[in-house]
């Protein structure tokens, strides 16, 4: 078994905080979490307290960007939500794209199971970026296939 892949054995995988009133405080703790974070693949903090700066602030950190295992995190139906910028959602939708290509780059296999339409995908990335990913979605459901032997 590869290294890359013992590392991911063991770990929490997903951390459900829908329905909490977390808002800009518990988002800022969060962001220092992930940065260093090898084991959860989706985050669910639905239904939520945070606003349009919290959610802008915490995706300038770039946290996301530095993490490699995270495949969802669901920000629905927040007050940002309402305000929604398109371009937070396309830059953690970019995120989460990053992190299944590299996984894929490194033999890692993926559980669909994880992975989102709501989180994934955005109308301005190009469909052939998720074509290249092999990410084929369901129509009218938020299911997600992967064309190749990645997943499991």
């Amino acid at each position: 078994m590869k290294c890359n892949q013992l590392k991911n054995l063991s770990g929490l995988r997903e951390l459900d905080l829908k329905h909490n009133n977390f808002s800009g405080i518990f988002i800022k703790c969060l962001q220092n979490c992930l940065k260093f974070d090898s084991y959860l693949k989706m985050i669910d903090l639905t239904h939520n307290n945070f606003s349009k700066n919290d959610l802008e602030s915490f995706i300038e950190t770039n946290c996301l960007i530095e993490n490699a295992s995270l495949l969802s995190f669901d920000i629905r139906f927040n007050p940002a939500s309402s305000q929604s910028s398109s371009l937070s959602h396309k830059k953690i939708s970019l995120s989460l794209l990053k992190n299944i290509s590299t996984m894929k780059d490194n033999g890692t296999k993926i559980n669909t199971k994880y992975l989102k339409k709501c989180t994934l995908y955005h109308e301005e990335i190009p469909q052939d970026l998720y074509v290249k990913l092999g990410i084929k979605f369901a129509s009218k459901h938020d299911k997600i296939q992967l064309m190749d032997s990645m997943m499991i």
